[in-house]
């Protein structure tokens, strides 16, 4: 028998283990037996660098203990373990007049990107590259330990003798960190395209963008941070454990990060924590679902 709609979102804790607690066994039948509820667990959203585990695990607790019924109190346990590899992707760099010959010698370089201005070009730390090297004669190149959801900006710093620099390139994780989603040269987010005799517009180009998360920070009144995490459909639950205390002032603060490497501050609130008979508090959350764009004249219309 399965159950739907125990979980929508769980997280793992900083030992990347979750706890999952009072699930029900499963459901009596008239005989007196027990019929083993059955759960399904997915992994939404792979750690930091690792691609997700593509998996659906299908799990449920024995109906009885050691051949006994469970008493009053008792409690069923299951561990599962899901394994994550790191991102992975390769690059190489080939003869546009000739797709097999390799072009070594080239320093190329690889940057995340992390918003955009107010232009629309791409802002990224030159000071710090995920990755530089020089191609070689004949094997691609393998970056590991990449952000699912990230974009990142492909550059040629150096061209080899006889060829020109490349344009960069902008490319976009998938979310579940498998493959690249997307890919182009595209450096700003409108494109405007002329008309051939340059009287007028043929088309306007827009990169899009859709949310991968949803950040929380949490902040004592003087501004240190107290926990940080990321949102889910649910609520977060805080402990004294974490460091919160009863009838103090905290601050929070929402940023959403999106594909293309952006980041915005969606919501700040002042809050006094006040924890509940089992020591605990609990903070609202909300995620994102959609990103709606608009296109208008200089003129507004």
């Amino acid at each position: 028998m399965e159950r739907a709609g125990v979980f929508e979102k769980m997280r793992s804790d900083h030992d990347g283990i979750v706890h999952v607690s009072d699930l029900p066994v499963g459901e009596q039948s008239e005989d007196g037996k027990i019929i083993p509820y059955r759960y399904r667990l997915k992994e939404v959203t792979p750690p930091t660098g690792y691609g997700s585990d593509m998996q659906i695990h299908t799990f449920w607790f024995d109906p009885n203990h050691e051949g006994e019924s469970w008493g009053s109190g008792q409690k069923a346990g299951i561990e599962l373990e899901i394994v994550n590899d790191k991102t992975r992707i390769s690059i190489s760099k080939q003869d546009f007049g000739s797709p097999k010959e390799w072009v070594p010698g080239a320093r190329m370089a690889v940057y995340q990107v992390t918003g955009r201005d107010i232009q629309g070009q791409c802002i990224y730390d030159r000071e710090r590259p995920e990755d530089t090297w020089v191609t070689g004669p004949k094997e691609s190149h393998v970056l590991e330990g990449l952000t699912a959801g990230g974009t990142y900006l492909l550059i040629e710093e150096a061209a080899p003798e006889g060829y020109e620099k490349m344009k960069p390139y902008v490319f976009t994780l998938s979310q579940d960190g498998r493959c690249i989603c997307a890919i182009n040269s595209q450096m700003g987010v409108v494109t405007v395209h002329s008309l051939a005799d340059g009287d007028g517009i043929r088309s306007v180009e827009i990169q899009g963008r859709y949310g991968i998360k949803v950040e929380m920070e949490l902040q004592d009144k003087e501004g240190n941070l107290v926990s940080a995490w990321v949102a889910g459909r649910d609520s977060r639950v805080l402990t004294e454990a974490e460091g919160i205390r009863d009838n103090e002032v905290y601050h929070l603060t929402e940023t959403t990060v999106y594909s293309d490497g952006s980041r915005e501050i969606t919501g700040r609130a002042t809050r006094r924590c006040h924890l509940s008979e089992q020591g605990t508090w609990v903070i609202s959350e909300r995620t994102l679902d959609k990103v709606r764009m608009s296109l208008t004249h200089v003129g507004g219309e």
